[in-house]
């Protein structure tokens, strides 16, 4: 999907959602990927906020999705028991939504789990709507500029078909602050690390390559075209060619 309402699809990632979050403010919280569900994979995790669950959208499946849930009914209730739930009225925000239910469910959690600061940003957001319907939420989230603006960052450049279609990840609490506080360098380390990755990944996700190689191939071509020897040029590769599939003939 494209850019709808000013919504563009974001990856199903770790550091992108983590990434996403602080830079709306929020402190001490990360995503980690999920491969199982099973108590000591949990356990294993530490303060753990929420589990999202996401799969990609299609109108197929859209068109087959029943009118409630199969094994259960919607809580009309729940955002009257201070529970925060917005109706999602936009396509390519599921990911960010999502993290939304979870991280502004838990700024006052219950015990034993600690309270994710939010931010002034998540903070105001979640004053002003307070007492809004489901539907006027998702109203306010869609507007909100802060929190499109935020998302964008992470805008896909294209969509392959081959990429997963779903994907499961934990909300947990940032080990860092507690390894520090432990003296615990080793799990300081990996996960200083982890965040170096995600950072440079983020990085090459904020661009689009494909136009650069374009362009650049486009320069060669043409400095090979100036100099007279494009077609010397075209020969030397398809020669090159021929005896790579020569060669794997051969072994």
């Amino acid at each position: 999907m494209g850019d709808v309402g000013g919504w563009s699809t974001i990856e199903s990632d770790e550091g992108v959602f983590t990434s996403l979050i602080e830079t709306l403010g929020v402190q001490n919280v990360q995503f980690e990927e999920l491969i199982s569900l099973d108590a000591d994979t949990i356990r294993s995790l530490g303060s753990v906020y929420g589990v999202i669950f996401l799969f990609k959208w299609t109108r197929e499946a859209a068109g087959a999705r029943a009118e409630a849930p199969i094994d259960g009914t919607y809580d009309e209730t729940a955002a009257e028991n201070n529970v925060f739930f917005a109706a999602q009225t936009i396509q390519n925000a599921c990911g960010t939504q999502a993290i939304l239910s979870v991280i502004l469910n838990h700024d006052n959690p219950p015990k034993p789990l600690p309270a994710i600061p939010l931010g002034t940003e998540l903070a105001s957001f979640k004053d002003f709507t307070t007492g809004f319907p489901p539907e006027l939420r998702g109203e306010a989230l869609s507007n909100s500029e802060a929190i499109r603006t935020a998302h964008n960052t992470f805008a896909k450049s294209q969509y392959p078909p081959e990429e997963t279609h779903f994907n499961l990840m934990a909300v947990v609490q940032d080990p860092r602050p507690r390894a520090r506080e432990i003296g615990d360098a080793e799990t300081l380390e990996r996960e200083e690390r982890k965040r170096a990755a995600w950072q440079w990944e983020n990085t090459l996700r904020r661009w689009n390559f494909v136009g650069f190689i374009g362009e650049m191939m486009k320069g060669v071509a043409g400095a090979k075209e100036r100099d007279g020897k494009y077609d010397e040029w075209v020969d030397a590769a398809k020669a090159e060619t021929r005896k790579k599939i020569e060669s794997r003939r051969g072994a």
